[in-house]
Parts: C-alpha cells; structure tokens; sequence
C-alpha cells in the first residue's frame, strides 16, 4: 500500500521501510540493504530499489520465473477427419 493511503501517524519511516525489504525478491532486498545507510527517505529508496530491480530482470539475476515463460499453446486439437471420411461413416 501506498504510505500516502495510510492514516497519518500509523507507521514510523523505519518500519515502513523495512515492510518495503521485506516484500521484495530475497536477491534485491540484499543488494538494498548492503546499500541503505538509514539516511535515505523513501522515494530515493524506492528509486534504487526501481533500478536495481531493472538491472536484475535484464540480466537474468532472477532466473527464470513463471511470468518470464511464453504461454502454452492450446492442448485442444481439432479431429482430423476428412470430408469423405465423415459421410461413410454415417
């Protein structure tokens, strides 16, 4: 959720931003952490956790995921019966 849809005073800065580690992938969530120094406010952390992640996905860092596959073809195959075929078998 956004931090800005949240009631004022709900969450301190380091709690929300340890939620924000805490759901990405485990390989950026340890590039982010060697990175974060405390200092940082959350939009430039969301800007480095953007490119990274972008780095990551066009590298292959992730492996191969479900949404990377190409969707399957249809299983469904239509029967091959000829046109001649149909009318001797009636």
């Amino acid at each position: 959720m956004h931090r800005s849809r949240l009631p004022k005073d709900t969450i301190s800065n380091f709690a929300y931003i340890q939620e924000f580690f805490a759901s990405m992938h485990p390989r950026l969530r340890q590039d982010m952490e060697t990175q974060y120094t405390g200092d940082e406010n959350i939009n430039t952390i969301i800007a480095m956790a953007a490119r990274l992640d972008s780095i990551h996905r066009s590298t292959g860092a992730y492996g191969k995921e479900r949404h990377d596959k190409q969707p399957k073809e249809s299983t469904y195959k239509k029967p091959n019966i000829k046109h001649h075929e149909y009318q001797t078998q009636s």
